[in-house]
């Protein structure tokens, strides 16, 4: 499943290619981290996160990867989305707050979580990676069917 992606709010000014690359370099970063810490197994979860940023991720396994979310099931995604606030100095994106939204179906079906919160990027060379997060995660509850 893609993640659908798309810019909110740009402080200083971006053209329009820059802005593109801007939104699949995050988008990149983000999808490797959920792809590594709640869609596969693996030894590395935090691809793309800093080093310091990554050690505070271990501390809170339970949230950031679907170790205890999950607890050993497999989940596909049924929802990815990033929402970028994008700081631009010199018409250079500098920083991103990105509002991140994972929705998780487990193998049965039969239970949905989602990952949603924020994460914080900086730009290292040509490459974004993330310093910061605010993150929630816990049982999706279905959506309300709107009547018609």
């Amino acid at each position: 499943m893609d993640t659908k992606a798309k810019v909110s709010e740009i402080t200083g000014a971006l053209s329009k290619k820059e802005r593109q690359r801007v939104v699949k370099g995050v988008t990149e970063a983000v999808d490797r981290w959920w792809d590594a810490a709640y869609l596969s197994d693996s030894e590395n979860p935090f691809p793309g996160f800093t080093p310091g940023a990554a050690k505070l991720a271990r501390g809170d396994a339970d949230l950031m990867t679907g170790a205890r979310l999950l607890d050993g099931a497999t989940a596909v995604a049924t929802r990815r989305r990033v929402t970028l606030d994008v700081l631009a100095v010199k018409r250079r994106a500098v920083g991103v707050t990105a509002g991140v939204l994972l929705v998780l179906e487990s193998g049965d079906g039969d239970k949905r979580y989602a990952v949603r919160g924020t994460v914080q990027l900086e730009r290292d060379k040509a490459e974004w990676r993330i310093f910061g997060y605010r993150i929630s995660a816990g049982p999706e509850q279905p959506r309300k069917e709107k009547k018609r």
